[in-house]
């Protein structure tokens, strides 16, 4: 599909359907306001919002089939300059995913990073252990352009040495082995965002869930790791009680003063929640917010947006047989 507008065309469900999801999510707390099919990609994966700490304007979505980045407009898009997105390269081999699954802003650049996961045969996969920062450059024409920043393989060999039960999910980097696949008991990283200092990040784990705990590690310098080439500095992994789920995406609210952690199964299906969190307290779950997602057959929520006033959701998710080079994003209000 050409990566003008015909690659941002946004096609409406039925309006019986959307009545139909809409009626079924009207309990209290979340609510679905919306559900769109968007055409242009079909393996939606790690979204921020564009530009920072904007919402309902523009968005940056990774497709991992492609291994590119492209920028679609929220509503119309006709009244949205198209883009021509940037491609991310597997250092190996061009045609191999990168599997990046969570992306947040720090310091006006984009962070996205890879599931760190072995492959879906549990067989080592090096191109899905890269942290990245992409730079968007506002242009006089309004067409945001998209260049590669900095870039780090080192965050797999820290986690590994930073609790045993990461590494136990990591296990020998050099060797296969099916028991440690990604939807099995190996290491997948599918969350992260900015902190509340503005300065640290948090990654979240789909898997492991030791004990029924998902884990958070928080990386103390995202920009020298980016930059400076330098070793990745950890704090011990926060365990949370998600009802027994991993964490499969994640962001910072700073109106809410809290974070919103989505929460999945490490494997296929659901159930999805979503929680709201403070590292002062427990997570707690958002009312309503499982029964609205249950409403949506089919749908895997693979990445967050939040407005600024903490009250507004907006998660993607992806079109797993890319039978059709589609992918829903669906706006819920938390009520």
């Amino acid at each position: 599909m050409s990566m003008g507008r015909a690659g941002h065309v946004m096609r409406p469900l039925l309006a019986a359907a959307l009545v139909g999801l809409a009626g079924g999510a009207q309990a209290a707390g979340a609510r679905i306001e919306s559900v769109e099919v968007r055409e242009g990609l079909c393996d939606a994966s790690g979204a921020v919002s564009l530009p920072e700490g904007s919402f309902g304007e523009r968005f940056l979505m990774v497709d991992n089939a492609a291994n590119f980045v492209r920028v679609f407009a929220v509503g119309d898009p006709e009244g949205a300059p198209a883009s021509p997105g940037l491609p991310l390269q597997a250092p190996e081999d061009s045609r191999r995913s990168l599997d990046i699954e969570a992306a947040t802003w720090l310091d006006g650049e984009a962070l996205f990073v890879g599931s760190l996961s072995r492959d879906d045969d549990g067989a080592p996969d090096p191109d899905r252990w890269h942290f990245m920062s992409i730079v968007v450059d506002g242009q006089p024409d309004g067409v945001p352009r998209l260049r590669t920043g900095g870039s780090s393989a080192r965050l797999l060999a820290g986690l590994a040495m930073l609790d045993g039960d990461l590494a136990a999910a990591i296990g020998d980097r050099n060797s296969p082995d099916a028991g440690l696949a990604p939807e099995t008991a190996g290491i997948n990283l599918e969350g992260m965002s900015v902190t509340a200092d503005g300065a640290s990040l948090f990654l979240g784990f789909r898997n492991p869930v030791p004990a029924g705990q998902s884990l958070l590690v928080k990386l103390l310098n995202p920009t020298a790791v980016l930059f400076l080439d330098a070793e990745p500095e950890f704090e011990a992994p926060v365990r949370l009680d998600l009802g027994g789920l991993g964490i499969r995406s994640m962001e910072w609210s700073p109106a809410a003063d809290a974070y919103f952690i989505v929460a999945g199964p490490a494997g296929d299906g659901g159930p999805f929640d979503i929680y709201r969190w403070s590292e002062s307290g427990d997570p707690e779950p958002v009312p309503g917010a499982r029964e609205a997602l249950a409403t949506l057959d089919g749908f895997a929520p693979e990445g967050l947006v939040i407005d600024q006033s903490g009250t507004w959701l907006q998660l993607f998710g992806a079109n797993d047989d890319c039978a059709t080079n589609t992918f829903r994003s669906v706006l819920l209000t938390l009520g």
